[in-house]
């Protein structure tokens, strides 16, 4: 897990733009969802934006606790390997 102190500058959120962009094949073919952690309302409704402008082509939420989070991202792989059976 990575870690952002306040608000990413315009050239992280670039970064970020241009790297999704990049590996959007890849996303699409190996990320089965990622959970998007924010500590604060104003990221969330950031992040919230981001993803109803680019919603990635995998499952994604956005969480304010890192426990509903790792619980969210533990029950996705369970799904995914029940489905495999």
């Amino acid at each position: 897990m990575r870690s952002l102190q306040g608000l990413p500058n315009a050239r992280v959120r670039q970064d970020i733009a241009t790297f999704a962009r990049q590996h959007a094949h890849d996303f699409e073919r190996f990320c089965v969802g990622h959970a998007t952690l924010v500590g604060d309302r104003v990221s969330f409704g950031i992040a919230t934006a981001i993803y109803w402008l680019a919603p990635p082509r995998h499952a994604h939420k956005i969480f304010r606790d890192e426990t509903a989070a790792m619980d969210w991202c533990a029950g996705r792989l369970h799904q995914l390997h029940r489905e495999k059976r």
